[in-house]
């Protein structure tokens, strides 16, 4: 899903910057969600059984291609492209997935010693939505394939956008949580830095700060607990690097 992370992303954000010419890029991304929604898609079995959705891989090396229960940190744009998108066609259904997307992530939050969600790692995937019933051992995380926290701003970008778009103050609460478990871990005495591994509760730290941080994460935590008007989403679209163009 990373790989073509900005294609899916685009197509609503495109339309916003194109509305009064066509609605060819709304259509692309109905098909392209109807798409997903069925074949990436899952819930996960988890302990305490939650009502959350993540987004996984399809294997196709199988006969019938099946879902993998894999949980990067980079598909966590998913939901806040799935909750731009509702408000397009005004579907409650569609930003209902978008939250139960959202909150996947922020399960890989908070289920961590760290408080931070691995980079790359696998979960079980409930066959049976009706009886999602976990019967393992442990913190719910199969294996943490990639254990290191790169300072990547997917997470926070669809919390962001929850928040902009409900108005439900526990996107916030959310939110602040996530940033101290990172301030937490990642600050040193000139800058933030690259955590090694997240399943430890006092990781060490590599010598390394991605130009993201500073450009997306800092920039989606500081909007959600800016007021609703600073770059407001009724007048700018995001791109996937988080610069503002004016649409409304």
């Amino acid at each position: 899903m990373s790989d073509v992370d900005s294609a899916f992303e685009y197509l609503p954000k495109t339309h916003l910057l194109h509305y009064r010419v066509s609605d060819q890029y709304l259509e692309m991304y109905r098909s392209a969600l109807a798409t997903v929604n069925k074949n990436l898609f899952f819930r996960p079995s988890l302990p305490g059984n939650p009502d959350i959705l993540m987004t996984g891989n399809l294997d196709m090396s199988k006969d019938s291609p099946a879902i993998e229960g894999q949980f990067q940190h980079l598909a966590c744009f998913v939901g806040g492209m799935v909750a731009l998108g509702s408000r397009l066609t005004k579907s409650a259904e569609e930003l209902e997935i978008a939250a139960k997307l959202t909150n996947g992530c922020v399960w890989g939050y908070d289920n961590t010693p760290s408080g931070i969600m691995p980079d790359f790692s696998h979960v079980l995937v409930c066959k049976d939505p009706a009886m999602c019933v976990w019967s393992g051992e442990g913190d719910g995380f199969i294996s943490v394939d990639d254990p290191s926290y790169q300072l990547r701003p997917e997470a926070i970008e669809s919390v962001f956008i929850m928040y902009r778009l409900t108005a439900d103050p526990i996107w916030m609460d959310k939110g602040w949580k996530m940033f101290k478990a990172i301030q937490k871990h990642t600050r040193t005495s000139i800058a933030n830095a690259r955590v090694v591994d997240v399943m430890q509760a006092w990781p060490t730290l590599e010598d390394s700060m991605e130009t993201f941080w500073l450009a997306e994460t800092l920039k989606y935590f500081y909007l959600l607990f800016s007021e609703p008007d600073l770059i407001s989403l009724d007048d700018y679209v995001f791109n996937t690097e988080a610069h503002p163009f004016r649409w409304g």
